[in-house]
């Protein structure tokens, strides 16, 4: 009903009604009856009609239909509940990812939906609350539109996620202020965002297991459109939605870990390798043989960089402190190696930021590695600025007159870096870019160049 009403059976009063759905007792036995409903409609409401339907049958049948078909709405409240709570505590734990997170308020947001849009069945309410139900519900319905594109945008790291982002917001925004009626408003916002994420999709060129989600979803707004969409059809095609894309997440988590795997062994392999280590330890007998105190510190280096390497092997990321440290251990072990000073000068760090680990490392030691160094002392530089939410690093090291090899040489590290995909890309840089995509999905650059005496490396990441 949508007014306050008179209910009358065979002219004697049988009940009041206020309420969106109204239940009465009548006399069954068989016979003509007469039915009157006196209906005063709010002053601020003036609806083309006040009964929306007039349905007969048991009572206690028609009470409990009403909980029974909600079942499955309910379920689905639980599961959307539990997986939105899991993978918000996996953003909060796992480096704020912000894929996650939009997945789980997505979560969150459908739970929300599914309680505004079973209120009604379960509990009931007056008219003059109607309107503000409908408005929630297509509030909430805006809100998972919105984010489910996004959450593919993010995920599958699409370039220009905030131009994305625009360009979804806007049409749902204009259609969610369209005079049109709230059912074809919901309907239409979702066929909106259901468009953005296959566009999203076919845009990242993967992820096979969530598009099979979206698209049970749009073939569920075609075939069950309208007031039985909002109401039946979508929690169905939602929950098989979810289901698709917390396995594409646990596949993609599970190769993050592979992955990760993979890092910490390869980062082990290059930084404690047999002639490394050979070498090291003839030059450490020499030193303590000829100079024991001097011999003393090498061997005290060459343990702080061990142990640096052994802490930091199985993080994703490390304070730049740290990182300074290991590379000033390095840098330590070769001085005494090659008989040169080897320095690190260090301006506008920010030491608890945090950056992948070793990859400084591994570009000093690159840099080490394909030259020949001939004068007593060389100094790498690492001057770091922040503006626009993102901080640059730039490593800059000498570059000397004489090379290791042409084929490993900074010239080649170049043509590595200008084409990463022909086949020669080296470990060291590979290393450097996977632990950067790791880190900073899509969101981080990398550039090498040569200068007049000197290899300059310049990162940029988020801040």
């Amino acid at each position: 009903m949508l007014s306050d009403l008179d209910v009358f059976w065979d002219g004697k009063l049988i009940g009041h009604g206020g309420r969106i759905d109204n239940f009465y007792v009548v006399d069954g036995t068989p016979g003509a009856h007469s039915l009157l409903i006196r209906a005063r409609p709010p002053r601020d409401v003036r609806p083309s009609y006040f009964v929306y339907g007039i349905a007969v049958g048991d009572y206690a049948t028609m009470t409990r239909s009403r909980i029974v078909s909600q079942v499955f709405s309910l379920a689905a409240l639980g599961v959307f509940l539990v997986i939105g709570i899991y993978f918000f505590a996996m953003w909060f734990a796992a480096g704020r990812q912000s894929s996650l997170l939009v997945f789980a308020l997505l979560c969150f947001a459908a739970s929300l939906l599914v309680i505004a849009e079973s209120y009604r069945w379960l509990f009931g309410y007056p008219y003059a609350w109607h309107i503000v139900r409908l408005q929630i519900i297509n509030a909430l319905t805006l809100v998972v539109a919105f984010l489910l594109p996004l959450f593919f945008v993010l995920e599958l790291s699409v370039p220009k996620p905030r131009a994305w982002a625009a360009a979804i917001a806007i049409p749902l925004c204009a259609i969610a202020m369209a005079p049109i009626t709230f059912d074809t408003r919901c309907l239409v916002m979702f066929a909106v965002g259901v468009a953005a994420s296959l566009a999203a999709i076919v845009r990242g060129r993967r992820d096979i297991p969530a598009a099979i989600g979206v698209l049970a979803l749009a073939a569920a707004l075609v075939s069950g459109g309208g007031y039985s969409f909002g109401d039946r059809t979508f929690f169905l095609a939602f929950v098989l939605l979810i289901a698709c894309l917390l396995l594409s997440l646990t596949l993609k988590l599970r190769h993050q870990q592979l992955r990760a795997a993979r890092l910490e062994i390869e980062l082990l392999k290059r930084s404690i390798q047999p002639h490394f280590l050979m070498n090291t330890l003839t030059a450490a007998i020499e030193w303590i043989e000829a100079e024991p105190v001097e011999g003393a510190r090498f061997l005290d280096a060459l343990a702080s960089e061990l142990r640096i390497l052994n802490e930091i092997s199985g993080a994703s990321s490390i304070p730049i402190s740290r990182e300074l440290e290991l590379c000033r251990s390095h840098l330590t072990i070769m001085s005494y190696r090659k008989d040169m000073r080897f320095e690190l000068e260090t301006s506008g760090i920010d030491h608890a930021a945090e950056i992948p680990p070793a990859i400084f490392h591994t570009l000093i030691e690159n840099a080490i590695s394909h030259n020949r160094y001939r004068d007593r002392r060389i100094v790498f530089t690492l001057d770091a600025t922040r503006s626009n939410g993102h901080r640059k690093y730039v490593l800059d090291t000498p570059l000397s007159r004489h090379r290791v090899a042409p084929a490993t040489s900074p010239a080649a590290f170049a043509a590595e870096s200008a084409a990463p995909h022909d086949g020669r890309e080296g470990l060291g840089l590979r290393y450097v870019k996977t632990r950067l995509e790791e880190s900073f999905p899509g969101g981080w650059q990398l550039q090498s160049e040569a200068m007049e005496d000197r290899w300059r490396t310049t990162i940029v990441v988020p801040a």
